[in-house]
């Protein structure tokens, strides 16, 4: 029995240094990231990067190396699936597993429907009709789509199944991110150093190429919000399934290096709307 458990939760703990790195990564990088960033670089500026994605790629790997090591040696010597069952044989209490299960449950079901509300988000933009705008798929059936394939995916096939998932996902992520860029900066009427200057030189719109408006306190207090990420299921139980401790140093140094080929386009790519669109009016009024 724990042999077929640890081969549906951990693949046997047999999962290399390459795919560990691709897996990890897009346990992580969800539609906050991948649509959020976008989105709120539109809002705010390339500050965005700065604020949320510089942090990220140096306190997560940071995470990684001093926590996530010692989560898998711990693991792999007493047979840890979850973080739940270090903390409950680490303190020798079963309620205090019960209060972790509790608070990865209640951190873990937001983090999950922000994923499914931007997969029907996309599904439902990329299928809409140029002359009518409805979509094809509306925005409700998008998110049911999303949460079913999902949830079939990760029964049926476990880590193992999630870890092909994830690989597709993460090479998905950095090539398109930077096609999006090229194809788009192509396609509009001036090039996007242009866009970057006329941003500049108008006092209304410099903000989205400065950090003008994002006081320190604020901008400093996000280096503190990747600190939680180890404690997600998902990326603890990541850390229990490498083969060898060896994975966690290619993934340390990559991880940064992917962040910034991720990151980077998404945020070009929301500060290029606006100054190619303008502000949107909000149909919300």
């Amino acid at each position: 029995l724990k042999e077929n458990t640890e081969d549906f939760f951990l693949a046997n703990r047999s999962i290399g240094p390459v795919v560990f790195f691709l897996s990890l990564f897009a346990t992580n990088m969800t539609a906050f990231a991948i649509l959020g960033s976008s989105g709120q670089s539109y809002r705010q500026g390339i500050g965005i990067y700065g604020l949320m994605a510089s942090s990220s790629c140096f306190v997560i790997p940071l995470t990684l190396f001093f926590i996530g090591t010692r989560l898998w040696a711990l693991g792999k010597k007493f047979g840890h699936q979850t973080q739940v069952s270090f903390f409950r044989d680490r303190w020798e209490c079963n309620h205090i597993g019960t209060v972790i299960f509790a608070l990865s449950a209640a951190m873990l079901v937001p983090y999950m429907i922000i994923s499914i509300m931007g997969g029907g988000t996309v599904l439902a933009n990329i299928s809409a009709s140029h002359e009518t705008h409805q979509p094809l798929i509306p925005y409700v059936w998008g998110c049911a789509i999303v949460a079913i394939v999902v949830t079939l995916n990760v029964f049926l096939g476990g880590m193992r199944g999630t870890v092909w998932v994830n690989i597709l996902q993460t090479i998905l992520f950095l090539c398109f991110g930077a096609v999006a860029v090229a194809v788009i900066s192509h396609a509009l009427p001036l090039g996007f150093s242009d866009y970057m200057s006329q941003l500049a030189a108008d006092p209304k719109t410099r903000f989205l190429v400065t950090r003008e408006k994002m006081p320190p306190q604020v901008f400093w207090s996000y280096t503190l919000i990747p600190l939680s990420s180890i404690m997600f299921p998902h990326m603890a139980i990541m850390c229990f399934s490498a083969r060898r401790v060896s994975a966690f140093k290619q993934t340390v140094v990559a991880y940064p290096i992917a962040i910034l080929a991720i990151w980077l386009p998404c945020v070009f790519l929301g500060v290029l709307g606006f100054a190619a669109l303008g502000k949107i009016p909000d149909p919300d009024g």
